[in-house]
């Protein structure tokens, strides 16, 4: 028998863990649900309990919502951890992005909670090797480009700077562009509608905040790789290769306006599950043996050493940060055709679209296979026209199709 999902809230107000416990009291024999009113009980149960979920209010006395789950991290590095909390100090939620996975605000209806905690179970069911999840939950920053943290820590300390130039900035690096959309779509900010585009991202967040972001609390990373297969100056061009290509694919077979700019995220972000594969070491070194070694692509060799791949680890990643259903759905099955019932019909556009690019990026040659399986042979000519299109376009800004 699988073992139950464990939930732990942590609210120093007695009258906001009763009105929890009346809304979960359904739930009691599904799910081990427990509540403590201080961060002192929290860590104590952490210790001796198992918890797959824990949610924190912000401020609480001796031990408040930033430092209990940065200790939550240390102790327990697998577990999802939300903010339950009214809207707060906004420094404090800054400070939070670095251990906190999402934000939900005060007041917060059953059904939102509901929701997270159903993410929960289902991102535990698409990771099939179990060790990954430590990492991927522990994950505090990712690797960005260095020549592009620096140019944006640049244009932020410039007296000239601007939210355009910034945005540009961004909008380059996998890193940087998961982290920003990450945060303003959380519920502290409160914006009705998902947010997908980086310039209306980073206004909305607004410029001090963004400087906040990226020179006090520091959520890029700059690690060094000693992965010898791993170089991410060409993982960024091929990423971006990618978000280009799928923007100009969905441009030409779409009417809805925010589409393009839903595929140009979906394709920048659809290998960012690599990034947190860095975290092991040797990882990219073994794959790319055992690939080379046994004639097999990337991503075969990795399930066969693995039993999971980027992919899988990458809409985990998002998926525990919040991000849209259909991004994680892209993400995840970026590489092949999944059956028409586990994703979502209106997003598979897109999902053509980031697997025909990548795969374009990768060979200079479209995947016959995956048009053919799509029933979709009478749009070859239209593939090679649009390809061709973006293939001139971005060599003349010298990318290289390989």
């Amino acid at each position: 028998m699988s073992k139950k999902i464990s939930i732990l809230f942590v609210d120093d107000e007695p009258n906001i863990l009763d009105g929890l416990r009346r809304l979960f009291h359904s739930m009691k024999n599904e799910w081990e649900i427990y509540y403590v009113y201080s961060g002192k009980d929290a860590i104590k149960l952490i210790e001796e309990k198992e918890i797959d979920i824990i949610f924190s209010d912000m401020k609480m006395p001796e031990i408040d919502g930033v430092d209990l789950l940065q200790e939550v991290k240390k102790l327990k590095p697998g577990m999802t951890r939300i903010i339950l909390s009214e809207n707060s100090d906004r420094d404090m939620i800054l400070q939070a992005s670095k251990s906190a996975h999402q934000f939900l605000g005060k007041p917060c209806n059953f059904s939102l909670i509901l929701a997270s905690i159903e993410r929960v179970i289902y991102l535990k069911k698409i990771i099939r090797n179990r060790s990954f999840i430590n990492i991927i939950a522990g994950i505090e920053g990712l690797p960005c480009v260095p020549e592009l943290y620096f140019e944006l820590e640049r244009e932020i300390n410039s007296p000239a700077s601007s939210i355009r130039k910034v945005s540009e900035i961004v909008s380059k690096d996998i890193s940087m562009t998961a982290k920003i959309l990450q945060i303003v779509n959380s519920a502290f900010f409160g914006h009705p509608q998902p947010i997908s585009n980086i310039m209306n991202a980073i206004n909305y967040l607004g410029f001090d905040t963004v400087k906040s972001l990226v020179l006090f609390v520091k959520i890029f990373s700059l690690e060094n790789t000693k992965e010898r297969a791993f170089n991410i100056n060409e993982f960024w061009n091929h990423s971006l290769q990618v978000a280009k290509l799928s923007q100009e694919y969905v441009q030409e077979k779409s009417s809805d306006p925010k589409m393009p700019e839903k595929a140009f995220i979906a394709g920048l972000l659809h290998d960012i599950g690599k990034l947190v594969l860095l975290k092991i070491p040797g990882y990219f070194n073994k794959i790319s043996e055992i690939s080379k070694n046994e004639n097999l692509t990337f991503t075969e060799a990795e399930y066969k050493f693995f039993n999971t791949s980027h992919a899988e680890v990458g809409a985990y990643l998002l998926g525990l940060w919040g991000f849209p259903e259909s991004i994680m759905e892209v993400i995840a099955y970026h590489h092949y055709i999944p059956k028409s019932e586990i994703y979502s019909q209106n997003n598979e556009l897109i999902l053509k679209a980031v697997h025909l690019a990548n795969y374009f990026a990768h060979t200079g040659k479209l995947d016959f296979e995956y048009i053919e399986e799509f029933k979709a042979d009478d749009k070859l000519e239209e593939y090679n026209a649009i390809v061709e299109k973006v293939k001139e376009s971005y060599e003349q800004k010298n990318f290289i199709f390989r």
